[in-house]
């Protein structure tokens, strides 16, 4: 028997947790474990044709999603490994002196997919501010290390700015 329905229903009996996000956190999967990595080896990756998405916590009420989406493309002409990880970020740039304040991730497995590769980023609407600036950016991981990264930040959400990008990658040198 898995530990994880027992202390979720301590966890709710006690009113430590509503049992909404208890529900949430039973039904997500376990995310996979793969052995560190040299830069000689390659971790095994399923061999899916279609990208595998990494298990994210969903918002406290479900109803209460939206998206950025897209898709990310790059001029390179040179094929990803099968275990290139892409990763898309929705960032808050509003305040120029701070950190840049990530909202949401997506994180996907290629498996062999090539550019250009879609993405859909889900967020808590109630996080944007009409007066801030959001923008999405991307980079692909290869081994572990940046291989590809967007030279920009994409402009969504607010400001007239749209929800649907196309970011574009480039090597990093």
């Amino acid at each position: 028997m898995s530990l994880v329905p027992l202390l979720l229903g301590l966890l709710v009996g006690t009113g430590a947790m509503p049992a909404g996000i208890a529900s949430r956190i039973a039904q997500t999967p376990a995310p996979e474990v793969f052995p560190e990595t040299t830069p000689d080896a390659t971790p095994e990756l399923p061999s899916e044709s279609s990208p595998e998405l990494l298990p994210e916590l969903p918002p406290d009420d479900p109803q209460a999603q939206a998206s950025v989406s897209g898709a990310v493309v790059s001029l390179q002409r040179s094929a990803l490994p099968p275990n290139a990880i892409l990763s898309v970020q929705l960032l808050d740039l509003t305040r120029a002196s701070a950190s840049i304040v990530v909202l949401a991730e997506q994180t996907i497995r290629t498996n062999g997919r090539q550019m250009p590769l879609n993405f859909e980023i889900l967020y808590d609407p109630a996080l944007i501010q009409d007066n801030h600036r959001y923008a999405v950016r991307a980079r692909v991981l290869i081994n572990g290390a940046i291989a590809l990264a967007s030279s920009q930040t994409y402009p969504v959400i607010t400001g007239g700015n749209p929800s649907r990008v196309e970011v574009r990658v480039e090597p990093v040198r």
